[in-house]
């Protein structure tokens, strides 16, 4: 297909947009797809056989190499190139470089010199790709830098200023600067350190400028402040990493923000014009960033935090999100769990066709196009402080653009302004296309009313009208976006000085594939809790095994014996193996795959207890998980990627961040599926998402199983696939015959991620009874819950109109044995709820996810 014929289908699906565009993406790759000849077991997307390792096999893993993340990944040369790290490795480690034909044939290069590394560029006029350390020509040819020289861990490649032909800029994560010669590779330092933050990421040439970028505030060794060109400490929570830039003689400080990616519409071949616009990916507490550099002048624009999981203030749970052209014209932006389409047209003049596709499980450092598909790295599996993984190890997902719409919903939250002291001047525009519900919450802080403007950007022009004004009084306000408000970018704008928060959150509800319930239809359910596989397991660290304990629960459903199985890629790399255990493993996996009951059952409702104490509450669904199995508890939390966690309680499985010290951050859960079934385990192995609870009577070709004729069957395939289990649904319990007082408070419950909640309310309390409620929509407090007032659309009765908002918190009242119910408007997201006694009494609240 030519690049003529590519551009016009992209253009003709651009105008259209969402599936139609990614639809005509993967129609421009197919055309380059050759046919393969080598036929390797594939599994939703996933190779086995290509997993990346850094611990050699027949050794055993060094406690150095507890990470082995796909840092870089670039199609050149016929090949797919790609490069691993390990944690912290600045002079070479035990990773290597990665060269993949279209036969799907891996070749460890004989040239890798290991480190932690993460840059990558074509270099135009020497015909070089600059991968890590490594130099590759047009014919495939080899060169790697000398680590003693180019010391550090490389996470950027750019464009010299002054002398593009010859010399590159490497930049550090320690944010050191050097120049390397493209022909003889030298290298000469040219800055220690000159500006603050840490943990270093991005680095891009235009506009005559350098720009580089720290994604984090926190010193790595004994490391300082102490060469700082521009800049210096932290003066405040706010100030964490930075985003500069460097003309050649002077250093200039941008903002003092965590920032990732920075890039162009040239991507990683370098910026195509001198005036051609530069993107940089960041973020802070209120929302994702995207600052635009436009005819030397910086812009900020902000898109809706897909996931939580990212947001630590010394950035090391961010990996490399990245911008990546996908397709000619086409960009792809991963950040902050989610994936936006971004046209490389995309400017602060014309911010035109930024829109979200997904949320995402995955953890992607790097994603570029190979053999017709779109190929995603990761960060899979990593044993820092995670005994369930006995070596690291990533994978790669090969796959259709398509296949995204099919992931997580979605799903976004955000806000121009938090706790902040703000003028009459508009907020920064954040991005609301795309999602089809849009709740706006507004906080005032202060004591007196203030009028706020909601303004909108319908055309991606920079015409902003107002489409609603609200009379804030002190306290809170939710504000409901009706579907017929078209709005591509809102602005948020007080008529007051005042301290105000404007937050958003965005859901629609993720498309579906036909029948895709039936890719789970292997494992067993609670209908039917007999003759099925209940298993815990490990990734191995001795051999490159899944380690398996398992015991058969019979047609009375009752637990057999302990069988202990591992599971290995067979030679031919076709297929699967299961090998009986070695004996000297069984003392150590007894102890390390051990389960606790992972939750309390109160009121009939898991209540979980997070590290500060804290207890929140998450609907249930059948009774059958409130007990253990027939061969106990079902593990509920487990780090199943890389520095966040899953959970798996009561037929819901969950998202979330993991705290500074490495713990469950209960507080920023988050939902992604509900389901049936009688999943005793899961993790991450070669790259594959593996889910115990295999029915031992399923149908193994129509399920998803692998390994049913060897008798252990097992549930593969990717992580993302697990939003396909069933939309998030349950039942819980705030207050359940409790005897309550004035005044009394209930725990928290979960209020995130459900397409619709119904809250229903009763006592025994002859002379009635009163709550009010409380949301937390921002992880930073609870506030007194008002009817929410509409923009546009009809007025229905979950709302009020926009100029008649209400002068006091919503309550829900009833005389006495009769039920009250209140369903919040349909599309309403907030994180959490509570209620508030305003009488004495036996009173019963319970929460419907519906």
């Amino acid at each position: 297909m030519t690049t003529n014929r590519r551009n016009f289908l992209l253009a003709s699906a651009a105008a259209a947009g969402g599936i139609a565009l990614l639809k005509t993406i993967d129609d421009t790759l197919a055309g380059d797809a050759p046919v393969a000849t080598f036929k390797p077991l594939k599994i939703r997307g996933i190779y086995p056989h290509l997993c990346c390792y850094n611990t050699p096999l027949g050794t055993l893993p060094a406690k150095d190499h507890g990470e082995c993340g796909i840092g870089a990944v670039v199609e050149w040369a016929d090949k797919l190139w790609a490069i691993t790290y390990p944690p912290h490795k600045r002079s070479g480690s035990r990773d290597k470089l990665y060269e993949i034909d279209q036969n799907f044939v891996q070749k460890i290069r004989e040239e890798s010199v290991g480190g932690t590394h993460a840059s990558r560029m074509i270099h135009r006029a020497s015909q070089q790709l600059i991968i890590g350390p490594y130099f590759i020509n047009e014919k495939g040819v080899v060169r790697a830098c000398d680590l003693k020289q180019l010391d550090g861990r490389m996470t950027a490649v750019a464009e010299h200023l002054t002398d593009p032909n010859n010399w590159v800029y490497f930049y550090d994560m320690e944010g050191t600067l050097y120049e390397v010669n493209v022909h003889d590779l030298s290298v000469k330092k040219l800055f220690d350190k000159p500006v603050p933050g840490w943990h270093g990421k991005g680095a891009y040439t235009g506009q005559g400028r350098l720009v580089v970028s720290n994604n984090g505030e926190h010193a790595s060794g004994e490391r300082s402040y102490k060469t700082l060109q521009a800049g210096g400490p932290s003066k405040h929570k706010d100030e964490a990493g930075v985003l500069a830039e460097w003309d050649g003689k002077t250093w200039t400080i941008i903002e003092r923000k965590q920032f990732t990616d920075i890039t162009g519409p040239g991507g990683i071949e370098g910026s195509p014009a001198s005036d051609a616009p530069l993107w940089a990916l960041g973020w802070d507490r209120r929302s994702v960033i995207l600052k635009v550099l436009e005819d030397g002048q910086w812009s900020t624009r902000r898109l809706l935090k897909a996931s939580h999981c990212f947001d630590a203030s010394h950035g090391w749970f961010t990996e490399w999100p990245r911008i990546r052209e996908v397709a000619p014209g086409m960009a792809f932006v991963v950040m902050h769990g989610g994936v936006f389409m971004l046209p490389l047209s995309f400017k602060e003049t014309t911010p035109v066709g930024l829109q979200p596709i997904c949320s995402h499980l995955r953890y992607i450092p790097d994603f570029c196009t190979f053999d017709g598909q779109l190929v995603l790295a990761a960060d899979d599996a990593s044993f820092m402080q995670n005994p369930l993984v006995g070596q690291a190890q990533s994978n790669f997902w090969m796959g259709k653009s398509q296949d995204l719409i099919h992931w997580g919903p979605k799903f976004g939250a955000g806000g121009v302004w938090q706790h902040d002291d703000v003028t009459e001047a508009p907020s920064d525009p954040l991005l609301v296309r795309g999602y089809d519900h849009r709740t706006v919450h507004l906080v005032n802080h202060g004591d007196a009313p203030v009028r706020v403007e909601l303004l909108a950007d319908v055309a991606s022009n920079n015409g902003y009208n107002s489409i609603g004004s609200i009379e804030l009084l002190p306290g809170y306000q939710s504000v409901i976006l009706d579907k017929s408000v078209e709005a591509q970018w809102l602005k948020v704008q007080s008529h007051l000085a005042a301290k105000l928060t404007a937050y958003v959150h965005g859901y629609s509800p993720r498309a579906r594939e036909a029948e895709e319930e039936k890719l789970f239809d292997g494992l067993a359910t609670v209908e039917n809790p007999k003759n099925y596989l209940a298993a815990t397991f490990r990734p191995g660290g001795h051999n490159r095994s899944l380690e398996v304990f398992a015991h058969v629960v019979d047609a009375d459903g009752k637990a057999g014996p302990l069988m202990h199985r591992e599971v290995e890629l067979a030679d031919d790399l076709t297929k699967l193996e299961v090998n009986a255990g070695p004996a000297d493993r069984l003392a150590f996996l007894e102890k390390t795959l051990a389960v606790e009951q992972p939750f309390e059952m109160v009121d009939e409702t898991v209540v979980v207890t997070d590290f500060a104490k804290k207890r929140w509450r998450l609907p249930v669904s059948s009774k059958i998980y409130s007990e253990p199995f027939a061969a106990g508890w079902a593990r509920g939390v487990r780090e199943v990627v890389s520095e966040r966690f899953m959970a798996n309680l009561h037929g819901t499985i969950y998202e979330m961040p993991r705290t500074d010290d490495h713990q469950p951050m209960f507080s920023h859960i988050k939902p992604v599926a509900s389901h049936n079934k009688l999943i005793t385990d899961m993790c991450t192995w070669r790259g594959l998402m593996v889910l115990a609870g295999a029915s031992l009577a399923a149908d193994a070709d129509s399920s998803n199983l692998q390994l049913a004729s060897e008798k252990l069957p097992l549930w593969m395939g990717a992580i993302d696939d697990l939003w396909k289990l069933g939309r998030p649904v349950g039942q819980g319990y705030l207050w359940r015959d409790t005897q309550v007082k004035v005044g009394d408070i209930s725990d928290p419950i979960l209020a995130t991620g459900y397409e619709q909640i119904e809250l229903s309310f009763w006592t025994d309390n002859d002379q009635g009874a009163s709550i009010e409620i409380d949301v937390d929509f921002d992880h930073t407090g609870f506030h007194a819950y008002r009817v929410p007032v509409r923009i546009g659309g009809e007025v229905k009765p979950d709302v009020v109109p926009a100029d008649q908002p209400r002068k006091s918190a919503l309550q829900l009242s009833t005389p006495g044995g009769e039920v009250v119910a209140y369903s919040f408007p349909k599309g309403f997201q907030a994180h959490w709820i509570r209620v508030r006694a305003m009488h004495d009494g036996v009173m019963t609240v319970v929460v419907n996810y519906r």
